[in-house]
């Protein structure tokens, strides 16, 4: 399997992160168990109400050189 940066961050309202890697098929593998750890992840905080869990893949090279997001064509 390919490398994968993730980060996450949390406030009252949720959890939202972004899993970022340079790999096509390490992206098609977690695009493809994306909603399933969502749904996992949103059953373990359900007892926070109105909390969410948000993720998405990105290829890393959608990121500036300070770690923003920048648009990439596709």
């Amino acid at each position: 399997m390919g490398r994968f940066d993730v980060s996450l961050k949390s406030d009252d309202t949720g959890v939202f992160g972004s899993i970022r890697t340079d790999d096509p098929q390490v992206r098609e593998l977690l695009n493809s168990a994306l909603p399933e750890l969502e749904r996992a992840l949103n059953e373990s905080i359900s007892s926070q109400v109105g909390q969410k869990v948000r993720l998405e893949v990105l290829d890393n090279h959608s990121l500036s050189e300070n770690g923003e997001l920048i648009d990439v064509p596709e």
